[in-house]
């Protein structure tokens, strides 16, 4: 069984499922350094509301009624789509089928996204994973459902979202990750 096939059928737990290389997260880094971060706002372009008001953003695909921007920009991304194939198995048009949300996001020195729950029609359908690029994750927690974590540069993990969850960016820099949600069943 390839690993998308496990995490899709598994349990809504907290766990760290691989981790990526630091070579790979330099490389990573240096390709986000392309997005046009922007804080949330009306112009469509960013998510707006919502926990995220806290970071800096940028949307690579939302297809949900509950954000401003809508569309697909995975291909402003090839190396990260590639880590993701590489390090969960997957195929690439499994991927493109599977892959609902997904952005870039930086919290900065200092910053916390309050706790939160992410809950509802679209969130029942999906598994929520993020992958951390930060040198300086020692300074990050996440409670997760009364889980507390301080993701590894490289981490690749998957929590519950269902459950209220909490970043809190204690480090001199900012946090850098990518979050992305595969849908559990998808025709």
């Amino acid at each position: 069984m390839k690993l998308y096939e496990k995490i899709i059928e598994s349990d809504p737990l907290t766990t760290t499922l691989a981790r990526v290389s630091d070579d790979t997260c330099q490389i990573l880094d240096e390709e986000a350094k392309s997005f046009n971060l922007g804080a949330h706002s009306a112009d469509k372009k960013y998510m707006s509301g919502g926990a995220l008001r806290h970071s800096r953003t940028y949307v690579l695909r939302d297809s949900t009624a509950i954000s401003q921007f809508q569309g697909d920009r995975l291909h402003e991304a090839p190396a990260f789509v590639s880590v993701l194939e590489q390090t969960l198995e997957i195929p690439p048009v499994v991927l493109s089928k599977l892959m609902g949300r997904c952005y870039y996001a930086e919290l900065p020195s200092g910053a916390e996204i309050p706790a939160h729950t992410d809950i509802g029609p679209y969130f029942d359908d999906v598994i929520r994973l993020q992958l951390y690029l930060s040198a300086y994750c020692d300074g990050m927690d996440i409670n997760a459902g009364g889980i507390m974590m301080t993701p590894s540069k490289g981490e690749l993990i998957k929590f519950n979202h269902t459950k209220y969850h909490r970043y809190t960016n204690k480090s001199p820099l900012p946090m850098r990750f990518y979050v992305f949600d595969l849908y559990r069943k998808r025709e």
